[in-house]
């Protein structure tokens, strides 16, 4: 067994894991836009609802398809080129509603370089004992709103989504500039919808336009806000990560021990581009998605008893989400709210 570095585990990857070459990338790009679209517009010719069900959740997946290219492309896994990167990353990004360089300082920068570091790390950052204490009736009632097992959603859309990635830019230019440029995208293709699903031959019907924003657009949105809010949940709370305090914390435990490797059926892994095989990617980011099962693979051979691995998706999600409600002062171990 090597040393626990994080510098060590690196120097096992082959250079071939980093080859992204300029064609598959582009074709992962069309192939999930060519989804996208096409979920949309097998819901504009629909109103049935037994039809719209599987509709909306195969459009929430093509989003998800596509934020996962967006997100390695802000990695710089899937193109060498920065303007290429900017281009395509801010397309792909575009149907969750992310700001490219946003994400890319709030994810890459503080979530990668603290992965499950108390105070530090901002994706479902825990609370302890102790500060829940302290906290006001409204803010515990939230809290166990955002750990139940129906509120990951709620959590992503609100905490991460809102608050992380459009209402305090990050303090460069670029993030801003990008916040302006989702939310003008946001705000006419809400107005677009509305407009051209109100045109009628009795006029303009307010309703009809407002249905057409809900089915294809909001619902789609709120049930991708629920997949990711989910699926970063499953990565990096379970009873087995231990948040760690600074001092306590390493670069290898953060990458290596505080983060899951999940295998998802082959259906929905073709949506989420092998992101649960979360942890080679978090050894090094720079490995484009469709390399991280080969990267597991070397990684396994000296490290394997480092890694936290599972096939039971549902099962850790509903005993996580019922168990690891707060960290205790006194352990550092997931406690419940008694």
């Amino acid at each position: 067994m090597k040393k626990e570095t994080l510098s060590n585990v690196r120097l096992t990857l082959s250079r071939l894991l980093f080859y992204s070459p300029l064609w598959k990338g582009l074709f992962y790009v069309f192939r999930d836009l060519f989804l996208f679209f096409s979920f949309s517009y097998l819901i504009l010719l629909t109103d049935t609802w037994y039809l719209l069900l599987p509709l909306w959740i195969l459009h929430g997946l093509s989003i998800l398809a596509l934020f996962q290219l967006g997100h390695d492309i802000a990695h710089g896994a899937l193109f060498k080129n920065k303007t290429l990167s900017w281009w395509l990353g801010q397309l792909c990004l575009l149907p969750s509603l992310h700001p490219y360089h946003q994400w890319v300082y709030g994810h890459n920068g503080i979530h990668h370089g603290n992965t499950s570091k108390l105070k530090a790390d901002l994706a479902w950052h825990p609370r302890s004992t102790d500060r829940y204490k302290t906290m006001s009736a409204f803010d515990r009632f939230m809290h166990r709103i955002y750990w139940s097992t129906f509120g990951t959603g709620i959590y992503y859309l609100y905490k991460m989504w809102l608050q992380g990635l459009i209402l305090f830019p990050a303090p460069n230019w670029k993030a801003k500039r990008d916040i302006s440029f989702v939310l003008c995208f946001a705000v006419l293709s809400i107005a677009i919808s509305i407009y051209f699903g109100g045109i009628s031959p009795e006029g303009f019907l307010l309703s009809n336009g407002l249905w057409l924003f809900v089915k294809l657009q909001l619902i789609p949105f709120l049930l991708w806000n629920y997949v990711i809010g989910i699926i970063v949940y499953v990565q990096h709370i379970n009873d087995k990560i231990i948040w760690k305090k600074e001092g306590e914390w390493t670069p290898f435990y953060g990458q290596m021990q505080a983060t899951t490797i999940y295998y998802l059926p082959s259906f929905i892994n073709f949506f989420a581009h092998n992101i649960m095989l979360h942890v080679p990617h978090h050894v090094h980011t720079k490995i484009p998605f469709y390399n991280l099962p080969q990267a597991l693979t070397i990684i396994k051979k000296d490290y394997a008893d480092y890694l936290l691995e599972s096939n039971s998706f549902w099962r850790d999600y509903f005993y996580s989400t019922s168990n690891c409600k707060l960290i205790d002062s006194k352990t550092g171990k997931w406690t419940r709210y008694e």
